[in-house]
């Protein structure tokens, strides 16, 4: 099967670091892979192809959690690849990508992401029953925390 893949970044050594690996991994033509320079609220999908999925690792601390972070976290990682935004919650590019999703997926095509433990019960509220994204599952990670939640496009 054929494997197209987009990846975005707002940091641009994030963006090198990924074609250098594509480059490596893919060969020069690395026609299958693009990288670009994006947030998720400014990303325009320029090809008429819809996704299958999306996979997104977001910035998704709450900005009061960002105090207490390890150094080991912190002095390696900028703030924005951090603090999910200005509210409290740490959710706010989480949902910049939910409100894109319905653009960027095809119908059935799936997002899988990392969340804050505390947040999956907060997209499970906010969560509409007539939105062509739903949320479909909460996963654990390996301390049992949930922290991978799985949308899809129904319609």
């Amino acid at each position: 099967p054929k494997l197209n893949v987009t990846a975005i970044d707002i940091e641009p050594i994030a963006i090198q670091v990924s074609n250098q690996n594509a480059h490596r991994i893919l060969g020069p033509e690395k026609k299958s892979y693009k990288a670009c320079l994006s947030s998720a609220a400014d990303f325009v999908h320029s090809d008429s192809v819809l996704f299958d999925c999306v996979v997104s690792n977001p910035p998704y601390i709450p900005k009061d959690d960002m105090q207490t972070l390890d150094r080991t976290v912190v002095g390696f990682e900028a703030w924005e690849a951090l603090c999910g935004g200005d509210d409290d919650d740490g959710m706010q590019v989480i949902n910049e990508i939910l409100k894109k999703l319905p653009i960027w997926l095809k119908p059935g095509g799936s997002c899988w992401m990392e969340v804050d433990p505390s947040q999956p019960k907060k997209l499970k509220k906010q969560q509409d029953p007539l939105s062509a994204i739903q949320l479909q599952s909460v996963h654990q990670d390996m301390s049992r925390r949930e922290r991978f939640v799985k949308f899809l496009k129904v319609r």
